[in-house]
């Protein structure tokens, strides 16, 4: 018996390799393509690391707050009299003037800059206030251009996260000597997180990413 395989085996042996071969074409262009196109994709996707940040990280750049200085008075004289040869104090009569105290003007310092080269934070609404209200910062909304245009917040700066490996001219325009904070439409925060990487490869930081983003915002301002 002939251990060749008959013609339908043969066709369908053809068939297979031919489809293999096709199969690994395709594969290899599409790499090539993903490889060099600026919005590649990522074979695998990258696990994103949250920090929330620490109390003690979030003192070095929030202005602390200073209570109101009440005025205090200052206690009134004690007058010296002679009486029977004893020396004796009594306070002033009703007609003398009385000293009082005055209150200085508290002096409030903004928190100089500490640069922390790589450090990624998350934040939630209080603390972005706070450093929004503390010193000089930058901010970017990682959301795509439409929902930047809908509303974004006061003073932002439209980098879609999106796009963070083909817009690293656009990220490099950051200061370094300012606080780089972060937002996008809220919840896992990808979108901000692209971008919060790019910049940590070029040594920025420190950046605080703003959990909350703009979901958030929009209820509350």
């Amino acid at each position: 018996m002939s251990m060749l395989p008959n013609p339908e085996r043969r066709v369908r042996y053809s068939m297979l390799i031919d489809g293999g071969i096709l199969m690994l074409a395709a594969i290899g262009l599409a790499a090539v393509f993903n490889s060099m196109n600026p919005k590649s994709i990522p074979w695998v996707k990258k696990e994103i690391q949250r920090t929330q940040a620490t109390a003690e990280e979030l003192d070095k750049y929030i202005q602390p707050s200073v209570p109101a200085q009440v005025p205090v008075a200052t206690p009134p004289a004690v007058v010296a009299t002679e009486t029977a040869g004893a020396a004796t104090t009594s306070a002033p009569s009703s007609t003398a003037p009385t000293a009082r105290g005055s209150s200085q003007p508290a002096v409030v310092t903004t928190p100089a800059f500490v640069a922390e080269p790589g450090m990624i934070r998350e934040i939630g609404h209080d603390a972005f206030v706070k450093l929004m209200q503390s010193g000089p910062f930058y901010l970017i909304d990682a959301r795509g251009p439409e929902k930047f245009a809908e509303g974004h917040i006061p003073g932002a700066v439209n980098i879609y996260g999106g796009e963070a490996e083909s817009r690293i001219p656009d990220i490099m325009r950051a200061p370094r000597d300012r606080v780089i904070l972060i937002y996008c439409d809220g919840g896992e925060c990808e979108l901000s997180h692209h971008v919060a990487d790019v910049l940590k490869q070029f040594n920025y930081g420190p950046i605080f990413i703003y959990t909350g983003g703009w979901a958030e915002w929009k209820t509350k301002h």
